[in-house]
């Protein structure tokens, strides 16, 4: 297994892998749903160039036999004035059949190290409240729940 940067060539394959992270939370929450001709849309595959192009971004790929096995995308996150920027992990998906073999627990690694190059004193991820397996991963990364999202439909 290898962890590289992404580059231009990986988005259509990455676009697959972001689709199947999205599907899972678009099973959980009633309110998020997602719009599926979405992934494949020259829209999306111009927003990760975006991505990818931006200093305070770094998406990280994890592949085996030059397939992509998992993915993590993070930010470099200003936020008011007054605070001190944040390494934030936006999102992180791993193959269900590769997981359970240290992937994720490598893209995190890489990710913490990148964090580190900027001094930041904290890391934030977010995911959904009712993804069990994505909150007993982050949880054993060292992650503590401190904020919560509520919602109301109207």
């Amino acid at each position: 297994m290898k962890i590289r940067k992404l580059n231009k060539e990986d988005i259509k394959e990455l676009a697959i892998l972001m689709f199947e992270l999205y599907k899972k939370w678009d099973k959980i929450d009633p309110i998020d749903k997602i719009d599926k001709k979405w992934f494949c849309s020259r829209k999306h595959y111009a927003y990760v160039y975006k991505l990818l192009k931006d200093k305070n971004c770094l998406i990280l790929i994890a592949e085996e036999n030059k397939k992509i096995i998992g993915y993590i995308i993070s930010f470099i996150k200003e936020r008011q004035p007054f605070l001190k920027k944040v390494g934030y992990i936006s999102e992180t998906y791993t193959l269900p059949n590769m997981r359970g073999k240290g992937i994720g627990k490598q893209l995190v690694k890489y990710t913490f190290d990148w964090f580190k190059k900027y001094n930041l004193s904290w890391y934030v991820v977010s995911t959904h409240s009712l993804d069990k397996e994505a909150n007993s991963f982050w949880k054993n990364k060292g992650f503590k729940e401190f904020n919560k999202v509520l919602k109301k439909k109207s």
